[in-house]
């Protein structure tokens, strides 16, 4: 028989007494566990203890004892420093007293006693501290704490990710797991497993002291998804065309296709045809409860732009003069080639010897593959002309309400002003306006005879400088 006692004698009132008065080999435990904050090398621990046993004259091994085990959990080592076994007959830890005789048989106590543990040099991990209690061996054992393996339930590994299988560390006990393959660690309790095909795990449990031997099974599943999106035809295309991009995953339990990140009703083969611009990917799914998403690809249907008619152009007869169609195309091709310096480019040179009208149509084609025709006309003049009016009405009846010049040939106006008759400039004009509308501050100006100079650049790079006067007539 022994009696056994263990409690933080701190003033809180509390206390915990283990074991019992009466015999038959058995045994009892309890465990606490705490972390060490991060960053906290100094740190140490205090427990006070009592213990009281009956010494049945038996050999050290067979004696009723107290054991205390600390435990790094974090590394999974007990820290043997801090570790004590006491026992009432040779023990190496002195302080025993004899209380006197119980049942013929001498009883041993220790009085409340403080002990200290060092955990230096520890911050961060987590501890464990494990008090238990066993009677005498002499002349049967009775094990109360007979090994039980613990394999854990059953699960799934998704795409080889790591689950977790086993169960907690019990001090005083070892762990090995067959087979290794898979497996974080092989030697602790609860390793994480990502086998490649679905693996039964077993795991062997026995007592460090060499007591009983156990296992136990554990079915891990894996469940790996090929998610890998292939596709057929061009990411871009023209509407007109008849290839279109068809999208290919592999085979799996179930399968959604998503367009802009919403599922596309009954899209749910491993083929996809595309019908419409957007980014897809399919989310693949196995009957284990396992998905997997494919990367994305985004795809354009193109529709052609539609044609139009380019302002007319001016050129000097034998003067180089740039052309130039929109700019949204891969290929350009201008048709007829004739007085273009490259008929593939979208801004060729135009330089022609004969006066006269030249009409271009401009194949454009995107690198969707779609066509636009465009159209440009080119009037040839002979020499660089500016016509400005000699009268203008600025009456808001739709008909000769502004002032401007007709420039023929002219890449560039410098100016286009407008004085009265005392010399004073009522308008100057900037090339991207209407004209003069005959105003002055927002005033509408009387019935007058305006004097107006204009100077310009020709394409044949001269300066072109003219004057002369209009009637703005009410």
């Amino acid at each position: 028989m022994e009696i056994s006692r263990c409690s933080a004698l701190n003033g809180s009132g509390y206390s915990v007494k283990l074991g019992n008065t009466t015999g038959g080999a058995q045994a009892e435990g309890v465990s606490y566990r705490f972390s060490i904050p991060p960053g906290r090398n100094t740190y140490s621990l205090i427990y006070h203890y009592a213990v009281v046993f009956q010494d049945p004259n038996h050999l050290e091994f067979q004696q009723p004892r107290l054991v205390l085990e600390v435990w790094n959990e974090t590394d999974d080592e007990l820290i043997d420093c801090s570790s004590f076994t006491f026992f009432p007959v040779g023990s190496p830890l002195p302080g025993f007293f004899n209380a006197g005789m119980y049942d013929s048989a001498a009883v041993w106590c220790k009085d409340w006693s403080a002990v200290t543990i060092n955990l230096n040099d520890m911050a961060g991990k987590d501890i464990q501290l494990f008090f238990k209690t066993a009677d005498c061996t002499f002349p049967r054992l009775v094990d109360t704490l007979t090994l039980t393996a613990n394999a854990g339930a059953d699960v799934t590994s998704c795409n080889n990710q790591p689950v977790w299988i086993g169960e907690n560390r019990k001090p005083g006990v070892s762990y090995s797991w067959n087979p290794a393959s898979g497996l974080s660690d092989p030697l602790i309790s609860n390793p994480r497993a990502s086998p490649s095909v679905t693996t039964n795990y077993e795991v062997t449990v026995r007592s460090q002291g060499g007591g009983c031997v156990n296992r136990d099974t554990v079915v891990v599943t894996a469940s790996v998804i090929d998610s890998s999106l292939q596709v057929q035809g061009k990411p871009l295309v023209c509407i007109t065309s008849s290839d279109s991009a068809v999208l290919f995953v592999q085979p799996t339990d179930s399968i959604q296709w998503h367009l802009n990140n919403s599922a596309i009703a009954g899209a749910n083969q491993t083929r996809y045809r595309v019908q419409q611009s957007g980014t897809y990917y399919a989310q693949m799914f196995t009957n284990v409860g396992c998905s997997l998403s494919t990367r994305q690809e985004r795809v354009v249907i193109e529709v052609p732009r539609p044609g139009i008619i380019y302002p007319t152009q001016y050129a000097v007869m034998n003067f180089p003069a740039p052309l130039q169609a929109r700019s949204f195309g891969t290929i350009y091709q201008w048709r007829p080639s004739l007085y273009l310096d490259n008929p593939a480019l979208s801004n060729p040179v135009f330089n022609s010897p004969v006066i006269g009208d030249q009409v271009y149509t401009i194949n454009i084609t995107t690198a969707a593959g779609c066509l636009t025709v465009d159209t440009q006309l080119v009037n040839t003049i002979q020499e660089v002309k500016v016509y400005v009016p000699t009268a203008f009405t600025p009456n808001n009846d739709g008909r000769n309400d502004y002032l401007r010049p007709i420039m023929l040939g002219v890449k560039e106006l410098r100016y286009f002003r407008v004085y009265n008759r005392w010399g004073q400039i009522v308008y100057n004009m900037q090339s991207s306006e209407l004209g003069w509308d005959g105003t002055v501050k927002g005033q509408v100006q009387n019935t007058a005879v305006y004097v107006w100079m204009i100077e310009a650049i020709g394409l044949d790079n001269r300066r072109y400088f003219q004057k002369g006067t209009v009637a703005l007539v009410k």
